[in-house]
């Protein structure tokens, strides 16, 4: 119902031009005011920046956060993912748990907390190495030799440039005493050799290359 004389009375004043000049910026609003097949039927698109953009359900994303980590306020274009800063915090803080449950004797448990931490971050960020690293080393206190074996290979296999070489020697040192433990001893042997190259003063593998001299020896003896 388009607004009447009297409406822009009520508005715009009691004057006589007041209630003119109302009438005319009523009308003219009326006039083009976005009819049903006109108007666009599209939300808005949203943007950080954009706060009365909503959702289905209308939820404010840009005021929600991640898991309680405020950083998770700055999204990516693609809204409904977190952004890379807050999987990145989301991992650091399980890294933190991993290393306290691994103080703590709870090797599982800490490997596990590694493990959901890398899960968070591109396989190129040293986070993603080092929790990788920190998941097989939790599990040769256990023992869990093909376990240690995947850990090392989520490293070595898919992302090997992204290691320095400490944490390369530790990789392949664990690994190659994975696999001599399960047998592997032709693998075994390449990886503490190239671990050996990296770094022959490493205690861990020259000791780990002496065990595994005495179990090819053995193998050997039994093959005649």
């Amino acid at each position: 119902m388009p607004p009447t004389t009297q409406d822009a009375a009520v508005i715009a004043g009691t004057g006589a031009s007041d209630v003119t000049a109302a009438t005319k910026d009523i009308t003219a609003t009326a006039e083009t005011a976005p009819t049903a097949s006109t108007r666009s039927t599209n939300p808005p698109s949203f943007h950080p920046t954009n706060t009365n953009a909503f959702p289905a359900g209308g939820v404010n994303v840009a005021a929600t956060s991640c898991g309680g980590i405020s950083i998770c306020d700055t999204m990516r274009a693609d809204w409904w993912m977190p952004s890379e800063e807050c999987m990145m915090e989301k991992a650091y803080k399980l890294k933190e748990e991993g290393t306290k449950e691994f103080l703590s004797g709870n090797h599982i448990s800490a490997a596990e907390l590694y493990k959901r931490a890398a899960d968070l971050v591109s396989s190129k960020t040293d986070m993603y190495v080092k929790c990788c690293c920190n998941a097989a080393m939790c599990h040769v206190k256990e023992k869990s030799w093909c376990d240690v074996i995947y850990c090392c290979n989520k490293v070595l296999d898919a992302s090997p440039d992204e290691a320095n070489t400490n944490i390369k020697v530790k990789l392949l040192y664990r690994r190659g005493l994975a696999r001599m433990h399960v047998g592997e001893l032709k693998d075994a042997k390449a990886d503490l050799m190239a671990a050996f190259a990296l770094d022959n003063f490493s205690k861990d593998v020259r000791k780990a290359i002496k065990e595994l001299k005495v179990k090819i020896a053995k193998a050997k003896k039994k093959e005649k």
